[in-house]
């Protein structure tokens, strides 16, 4: 199963997509609610995503990227380069 990214926002799917932006698994393109899923495309494409030339260890760093960026997250760069990223889950109290 390719890493996956899923925002969701009192209870509502935001965006979710897999990270290798192919369709071996599930939501090769972002889904969601049309305007988050707009703008995290417009970046996606902004970044030259998708490209089915590049290995799948760049397009996930690329999308980590945007995901970083569109949803203003601060992700540990060397985990992301090296390591594996822990899961995180906030819900509101």
């Amino acid at each position: 199963m390719p890493p996956r990214f899923t925002y969701r926002h009192d209870g509502n799917l935001m965006c979710a997509f897999n990270l290798h932006l192919d369709g071996s698994w599930a939501q090769g393109s972002p889904e969601g609610d049309p305007e988050v899923v707009a703008a995290v495309r417009e970046r996606l494409t902004a970044a030259g995503l998708p490209d089915d030339d590049l290995d799948r260890r760049t397009v996930h760093r690329a999308c980590l990227e945007v995901v970083q960026r569109h949803f203003g997250l601060t992700l540990p760069r060397e985990r992301i380069l090296e390591d594996t990223l822990p899961t995180l889950l906030l819900t509101a109290p």
